[in-house]
């Protein structure tokens, strides 16, 4: 089998199968739950996860998937009984996160969605690109792939769109912002200069809500014209706090495009003793007892 094989097995119910029989190797060869010491073992079954990104969550493969996940944890666990005995085990179970619909499964619940070809973007956007470079560059293949919603380019890039005045940058965003399916399109220097005073935290009823407002003005004074342009997006995000933290002590910090949020654990009460005091009876009641 060639490196395409090799790629898609695990985007199958065997890429599963392969990971459990390595993990049983590793119980094996490693003696793992024959020491004095716990041993960690971790694995990770991300078939699931290419399954679900390939056909989508409403899909028979991701059905056929799930059951299938079911039997090998099944037969998986029976050989660790066997082999170690799951009372010596302590085993826990995390889950990946969800995947959306496929567009022809949306459009049937009436909802907007489309395909995009990243191959095909790439390549209009290679040549957009190399329309703008000088004839002695003009080879170079500046854009490497775009694996949504992520823009990989040649580190040349950088150089030659500084001798360019930003030139290259602002023909990729133009193109891409006019790419069907492409909602909006954001580069590092505006990720980076949004106002702290623009993003608003607040905590109610134990739901972290962050929301601001992004706002970018564009300026170019060229040599025959001048252009301004403003862009604005909004959004939100709320999470449920665990329990066991400070929620009144939350504190926030923007730095570099990045926000970093700080939700303190609550000090563990600790178990209060109670002192047993031993009854004292009087002499009265000593002699009614005698």
């Amino acid at each position: 089998p060639d490196a395409r094989f090799s790629e898609l097995v695990f985007g199958t119910p065997f890429g599963n199968e392969l990971v459990l029989e390595v993990a049983q190797a590793i119980v094996e060869h490693e003696g793992l739950g024959r020491g004095p010491a716990p041993d960690l073992l971790c694995v990770g079954l991300s078939a699931n996860d290419y399954v679900g990104h390939y056909f989508g969550p409403d899909s028979a493969e991701v059905i056929d998937m799930t059951v299938r996940t079911d039997r090998q944890l099944a037969a998986w666990f029976k050989w660790l009984d066997q082999r170690i005995g799951l009372d010596r085990c302590l085993v826990v179970l995390t889950a990946d996160h969800g995947m959306s619909s496929t567009p022809h499964v949306a459009r049937e619940l009436n909802l907007a969605a489309d395909f995009v070809d990243p191959g095909a973007i790439a390549t209009g956007l290679g040549r957009a690109l190399r329309e703008k470079l000088p004839d002695a560059d003009r080879d170079r293949p500046l854009v490497l792939g775009l694996n949504l919603p992520w823009l990989y380019c040649d580190p040349s890039f950088e150089e030659l769109d500084a001798r360019l005045d930003g030139e290259l940058t602002r023909v990729a965003v133009e193109y891409l912002r006019n790419v069907p399916g492409i909602a909006a399109v954001f580069t590092a220097a505006e990720l980076a200069g949004m106002d702290p005073d623009d993003i608003e935290i607040s905590v109610e009823d134990n739901v972290l809500t962050i929301k601001g407002e992004r706002k970018f003005e564009e300026k170019v004074d060229g040599e025959r014209y001048y252009r301004v342009e403003r862009r604005f997006g909004a959004f939100q995000r709320s999470l449920a706090l665990p329990q066991g933290v400070k929620a009144d002590d939350v504190s926030a910090q923007y730095e570099d495009g990045i926000l970093e949020v700080r939700v303190p654990k609550a000090e563990t009460e600790k178990p209060k003793k109670i002192e047993v005091k031993a009854a004292k009876r009087t002499v009265e009641a000593k002699k009614a007892e005698a």
